[in-house]
């Protein structure tokens, strides 16, 4: 259930003698999570990836917030924030708990600090400065 969600027990109030008990109804208030952020019921995450995760690919064990393991292997490059969804690891819906949301991961490639020469050097070597600009 989500946010504002509302649970109506029927005539479970305090019982007085010749009369029908009143009912008892609760609205959910949603807590945020460090981790996960729930958009109906999706769940959205940022991950940070390193810039060699970012160039060679990657995996990555997601624990869930029921404590199981999701795997996120990428093995082509990945852009900057792009966003990998990952199919039924969001929520359970509401009125049928076999169906479930996705899961929605977003990269975030953490840059170096800085570079030692000899890592510009190769960098200068593997990536030419003549490809860069006929790419753009």
């Amino acid at each position: 259930m989500k946010d504002g969600d509302k649970i109506n027990f029927a005539h479970m109030a305090e019982q007085t003698p010749g009369q029908l008990p009143g009912d008892v109804n609760v609205k959910l208030s949603q807590r945020d999570h460090k981790r996960f952020k729930r958009s109906n019921n999706d769940l959205h995450m940022t991950m940070k990836i390193s810039l060699k995760e970012a160039l060679l690919g990657f995996e990555r064990e997601i624990q869930h917030l029921d404590g199981h393991t999701v795997e996120l292997k990428h093995s082509k490059p990945t852009q900057p924030f792009q966003t990998f969804r990952i199919d039924g690891e969001g929520m359970p819906h509401k009125d049928d708990p076999s169906q479930y949301g996705n899961l929605f991961v977003k990269a975030e490639v953490v840059m170096p600090g800085q570079l030692t020469s000899d890592q510009k050097a190769l960098i200068q070597k593997v990536f030419p400065e003549k490809m860069h600009k006929e790419e753009l």
